[in-house]
Order: structure tokens, then sequence, then C-alpha cells
């Protein structure tokens, strides 16, 4: 029923979970095109999408990049050390160049 209605809740980023799963991720679903257009999340949630159930997927890793150009350097920057660490040890190959 909420992906019948996912444009109007593109503001609201608490639903995200519910959408950007591993089967999306996996099967590349058109729900990822909406991604672009959603509010942004909290730095916390964008972080968790650095998980490997993502797989560095584009769409998601733009969304993420997106969430930390919304917020100030200030706020990014406590968060600097984990964003760090999830870039360094992630095994897909090339996403630290394509994040950054």
């Amino acid at each position: 029923m909420l992906q019948t209605h996912i444009l109007e809740i593109r503001s609201i980023p608490e639903a995200l979970p519910y959408f950007v799963i591993t089967k999306a991720v996996d099967d590349n679903s058109p729900l990822l095109q909406q991604l672009p257009y959603w509010a942004a999340c909290s730095i916390t949630m964008a972080l968790e999408f650095f998980t490997p159930a993502y797989k560095g997927h584009p769409r998601v890793m733009a969304y993420i990049l997106t969430v930390l150009e919304s917020y100030p350097p200030s706020k990014v920057t406590f968060f600097m050390l984990q964003l760090i660490q999830d870039l360094r040890y992630d095994d897909e190959v090339g996403i630290g160049n394509n994040f950054l």
C-alpha cells in the first residue's frame, strides 16, 4: 500500500527503511529511482546504508552524499571517523572513489 503512495511519503525520511531494502537493491528496484527526491534523513541513518546489504548501489550512495551535503560541516565532522572506516573497509571495488 505504501508503494502506491510513494510520491506522498518522500518527505518522510523515516519511511526509507521500508523501501531501501536488500531485495530492492538486489533487484535494482524502480523504487530506488525515488531516492534523489527523498527528504534527507539523519546522518546516522544515512551511514547505515554503507552496510554490505546495500552493496554500494549507485543510487543509495548518491543519496548518502546528498544527505551529508545537506548538513553543516560541523555535524558531518562528528561522524568523519565512522565515514572513513565505512569507506576503507568496504568490499566493493571503487566505492570510495565514486563517493568522494
